[in-house]
C-alpha cells in the first residue's frame, strides 16, 4: 500500500454550520478552513483538519457537529479542554488529549502518513498564529513525532518540531503561509 507521502494539515475553528453532521467541508465555514481546503483540493494534496474532538479528521469522513476547543491555562501553561462550554478538568483534559495523541498515531498508521505539513493560519493583531495554535501543537507533536516533553510554551513546542525536522527525525514541517 503506497500511503501518504505528506498530508497538509490546518487546525479546526469553532465557526461551524448548523448542521447535525457533515464532512470538514461541509461541517466548518471558516475563511482559513475553505481557502486551506481549495488550496489542498486544487493541487491534490492529500488534507486532514487537525480536530479537538476527532484528531485527524479527514475530507471522506462524516462525523457529527461538535463543539470541543483548547484553552491553554495561563496559570499551569497546560492545555485545558472545553467541550460544550465546560472547562474539563485538568486530569479529564490530560486523558483527552493522551486520547486524540492515540487516534492520531492510529490513523497515520492505517493511511500511512509519512509527515505533516501544518498551517496554522494568517497573523493577525501581531499575533504569530503558532502561538494560537499550542494546544493542537502539543497534541500534533506528541503523535507525530512520538515527543513526550512537556513543552509549556509554545516557543517550544514550535523550536523543538522545528530542531528535529531540521534534523531529519521530525516529520512535522510548521508554513507560516500557503505557497
Amino acid at each position: 500500500m503506497p500511503g501518504i507521502n505528506q498530508l497538509w494539515v490546518t487546525h479546526c475553528s469553532a465557526g461551524k454550520n448548523p448542521i447535525p453532521q457533515g464532512t470538514p467541508t461541509e461541517l466548518y465555514r471558516s475563511n482559513r478552513i475553505s481557502e486551506f481546503i481549495s488550496h489542498c483540493s486544487g493541487r491534490s494534496y492529500a488534507w486532514a483538519i487537525l480536530s479537538a474532538k476527532y484528531s485527524l479528521f479527514f475530507p471522506d469522513e462524516k462525523r457529527p457537529n461538535y463543539n470541543v476547543t483548547f484553552k491553554s491555562d495561563v496559570n499551569t501553561k497546560q492545555c485545558m479542554v472545553i467541550k460544550d462550554g465546560v472547562s474539563l478538568s485538568a486530569e479529564q483534559s490530560s486523558a483527552w488529549i493522551k486520547g486524540l495523541v492515540d487516534e492520531t498515531k492510529l490513523k497515520m498508521n492505517s493511511k500511512g502518513v509519512r509527515s505533516i505539513v501544518f498551517w496554522p493560519g494568517w497573523s493577525y493583531d501581531g499575533v504569530d498564529p503558532l502561538k494560537r495554535v499550542k494546544c493542537y501543537l502539543k497534541f500534533l507533536h506528541a503523535a507525530v513525532d512520538s515527543c513526550s516533553i512537556d513543552h509549556l510554551s509554545w516557543r517550544e513546542i514550535v523550536d523543538h518540531i522545528r530542531a528535529l525536522r531540521n534534523s531529519g527525525i521530525g516529520k512535522i514541517d510548521l508554513i507560516e503561509d500557503l505557497p
